[in-house]
């Protein structure tokens, strides 16, 4: 896929990760989405907890494992905690050519077929992924047929055995840490706000610049799909804003009051777009009431709302 290749890589030699043999990064938020014929699933990583005197990370959302605590040893084995045992268990072994497995109930043991392995899917192709076999004799038609790991990111492809056959599962989306995100081609529109609560500070002497908290709405247009896009505007027009209270009623809204000139216009886009709104909580130079409030944003294409997005919040008062 143009252009998903060389970002990755480019982050590799960036980190120096090419040493390392973390085939399933753990850190609290970590998170990857897999797509499969019919559907497909999304895992995610929680905090530590201790057991034993070690720290386990809750990973959750394997489609037969829904919930299993992991760490890694020294040497980069995925081990996990068994709560009916109290014990460790081998969850996956990545130094041993063949192993016992826990990755799935109806796998006893793995494979590492290749440290080389190629692999060409949503995200990008590489040559040099960990592709691990397991045995399934334990299940008639089910368990984990293989998985493909690729360095510092995760599993990018999983085989699992059903009654109809293997499915396959490959990665379109991952949240690495607090900067690196990977994803596979995709058209959105997206929303986010810089935070979950705003604060009014009204306490005395009110100071008129604290009073009134500012609310920062940044919102996203990507086309990475390899095909431009048609936008089409009926004026100068490129977006909207509105904040609604929990009745439903606009307390703001960002095109109120603005001129805009009235020329049809049409734009092909790809890539990426960013815009950035800031928003006073206020009507009259007051604070808006305390309570729950939602934030909507929509390119101001013809046709009604083709892009738009809506992220809650709410607003406190410290009296």
């Amino acid at each position: 896929m143009p252009g998903t290749k060389t970002t990755i890589l480019s982050l590799f030699f960036a980190c120096g990760i090419w040493a390392q043999t973390d085939y399933l990064p753990l850190e609290a938020g970590n998170q990857w989405t897999y797509k499969g014929p019919s559907g497909g699933f999304s895992v995610e990583v929680a905090p530590p907890v201790v057991f034993a005197g070690n720290e386990y990370y809750l990973v959750s959302g394997f489609p037969s494992q829904p919930r299993v605590w992991l760490r890694k040893d020294a040497e980069g084995r995925i081990l996990m905690w068994d709560a009916e045992s109290r014990s460790e268990k081998m969850w996956l072994d990545t130094v041993a050519s063949d192993a016992s497995t826990g990755v799935d109930p109806c796998n006893s043991t793995s494979h590492l077929e290749s440290r080389e392995a190629k692999y060409a899917g949503p995200v990008g192709e590489f040559n040099y992924g960990l592709l691990v076999r397991y045995a399934t004799a334990q299940c008639a038609d089910a368990g984990v047929e293989s998985d493909y790991f690729l360095p510092s990111v995760g599993i990018l492809r999983r085989s699992m055995q059903t009654i109809a056959g293997p499915r396959v599962f490959d990665l379109v989306y991952a949240r690495l840490g607090t900067a690196t995100m990977i994803a596979a081609p995709e058209l959105s529109f997206a929303l986010s706000l810089d935070r979950a609560v705003y604060t009014a500070n009204l306490m005395p002497p009110v100071n008129p610049r604290q009073a009134i908290p500012v609310l920062a709405a940044r919102f996203t247009l990507r086309n990475t799909t390899g095909a431009p896009i048609e936008l089409q505007f009926g004026s100068g027009q490129t977006y909207d804003v509105v904040i609604r209270n929990a009745e439903g009623r606009t307390v703001y809204q960002w095109s109120d009051g603005q001129g805009f000139t009235q020329a049809l216009r049409t734009e092909r886009f790809s890539g990426e777009r960013n815009w950035l709104v800031s928003i006073p909580l206020a009507t009259a130079d007051r604070p808006l009431p305390a309570g729950r409030y939602t934030a909507e944003a929509w390119l101001a294409t013809t046709g009604g709302k083709q892009y738009a997005a809506t992220v809650g919040f709410e607003i406190r008062h410290l009296n």
